[in-house]
């Protein structure tokens, strides 16, 4: 799956003999409607968006995006040091925007175990005219490109006369809002970890947590599991029914001797008793 437009260099027509200053960017979460966000719930769709002024003699990629929370302890990579994708299915490849200097990623919210804000942090470099993307391997999918590869060389701003289209003149890093992710549909946690709940690593092996959600309905069960749990609510049925029978059969054969004994028991009749009662006067 290719996520990203093709890209062509632009040849300059003249030699630079200077460098103009670096225009202002901002580092952006906004949703579909290209509002910036504040609370969202867990799996909306969101866009990470760096914008740059598309009048800029510059060019711009990012690389070394970090998602932390808020206190800054969990930390997780998404895009490395290239600008490649480290997890694609949180955080896809930054895009170059049609007819646009900025550069977009779509995600789903997502949040870290302990902690629901999230905030981003990446470095950002500036190249002159465009800077080339990056070409990276992303697990099943094929040949992605982002824009962040540091493949043109460094210059520094004394070299006017040996600057090329590419080359990188400077690096910003930059912070996003915070935002809040809060938990409020049911969601899968753990049933399918290679897909819901990722557990990444970042420069400074400090491991986070990302819960992304998984339905907004309720938990699937199987056909299969449904068969199991029939079973054995018929097998319960089964055995209450017997004890139940059982005890019953008990109580009546129970109460069929006590009355067979009561009725061949010999009494003395009321006459004879009196006659007794005589005898001894």
């Amino acid at each position: 799956m290719n996520y990203y437009r093709s890209w062509e260099m632009k040849p300059l027509a003249h030699t630079v003999t200077a460098v103009a200053p670096t225009p202002p960017i901002r580092l952006r979460v906004v949703n579909a409607t290209d509002q910036d966000v504040t609370g969202v719930e867990l799996g909306d769709p969101l866009f990470l968006k760096v914008e740059l002024a598309d009048e800029s003699v510059y060019g711009i990629f990012g690389s070394d995006l970090v998602a932390k929370g808020s206190s800054g302890t969990e930390t997780v990579l998404l895009i490395d040091e290239n600008g490649c994708p480290v997890e694609p299915s949180v955080v896809q490849a930054l895009d170059r925007l049609p007819g646009s200097k900025s550069l977009m990623a779509p995600f789903q919210a997502f949040k870290f175990a302990s902690d629901a804000a999230v905030q981003f942090q990446m470095t950002v470099s500036y190249c002159l005219d465009t800077c080339p993307p990056a070409e990276c391997d992303v697990p099943r999918s094929t040949h992605t490109k982002s824009f962040g590869r540091r493949k043109r060389r460094r210059r520094s701003t004394s070299q006017f006369t040996d600057l090329l289209p590419g080359d990188v003149i400077s690096d910003v890093t930059m912070e996003s809002p915070m935002f809040l992710v809060t938990n409020l549909k049911p969601t899968l946690d753990k049933e399918q970890p290679s897909r819901w709940e990722h557990q990444l690593h970042s420069k400074d092996h400090s491991e986070g947590h990302i819960h992304v959600k998984a339905h907004s309905q309720g938990l699937c069960v199987s056909l299969t599991t449904l068969y199991i749990i029939g079973a054995i609510i018929g097998a319960v049925q089964v055995v209450i029914v017997c004890v139940c029978a059982s005890l019953f059969f008990c109580r009546t054969e129970h109460d069929i001797r006590t009355k067979t004994g009561t009725s061949t028991k010999s009494w003395p009749s009321v006459s004879s008793r009196r006659k007794l009662v005589c005898s001894h006067s």
